[in-house]
């Protein structure tokens, strides 16, 4: 019962505020417009002239060189246990990778996922569940590796805007605060206020 206990104490809060933003807040549109009219003002000065919207969209969605790892926010189960990882890691299952677990442990860990089988690795409180759970040496620590990998991606340019903490490094990735792909409308907005 006190596993249970901790689990929703520790779980509440990533079902609460799990996840970034996947729609622009005006604050934001007004960084986005600062970002194409006075830091990356010759690179999209001619777009701007022209009312070319989409062409800043597609610049802004590529991957931000260099790369600058953000968290993810949302893994699968089938991702952390069964692929292998950008790195080339994989999941260990034997000795105490998985298999001599305590049953709380591994309890805990599938109870980590939710309904669509997918969990939040950008939330503190799953980072320190996932490093309690797989504590220890040997295929332990190689797992926690592993999920570090599969818990990592690259940001583009647009998001690489609003992250947050972080050096962008893989044992200090960012935080994101709004993730998706711009649209033609998102620019026209952030320049013109027309939707």
């Amino acid at each position: 019962m006190k596993e249970c206990a901790l689990l929703l104490l520790l779980c509440w809060p990533a079902v609460l505020w799990a996840g970034a933003a996947t729609t622009l807040t005006e604050a934001q549109y007004v960084v986005l417009k600062d970002y194409i009219t006075v830091t990356a003002k010759p690179e999209f000065d001619a777009d701007i002239a022209a009312g070319n919207d989409q062409p800043i969209a597609d610049k802004l969605n590529m991957e931000f060189t260099p790369t600058f790892q953000v968290l993810k926010t949302s893994v699968s189960r089938r991702t952390i246990i069964e692929d292998i990882s950008p790195q080339g890691t994989t999941f260990k299952a034997t000795t105490n990778g998985y298999f001599t677990r305590t049953a709380q442990e591994l309890d805990l860990f599938n109870r980590m996922f939710d309904r669509t089988d997918t969990m939040d690795p950008s939330m503190p409180n799953n980072t320190a569940l996932l490093t309690a759970i797989f504590s220890g040496t040997g295929d332990a620590q190689l797992n926690r590796v592993h999920i570090g990998n599969q818990s990592r991606r690259p940001v583009t340019r647009a998001e690489k805007l609003y992250v947050t903490q972080g050096s962008g490094t893989g044992a200090d990735p960012g935080y994101l605060v709004w993730q998706g792909m711009l649209t033609q409308y998102d620019i026209s907005y952030a320049l013109r206020g027309v939707r």
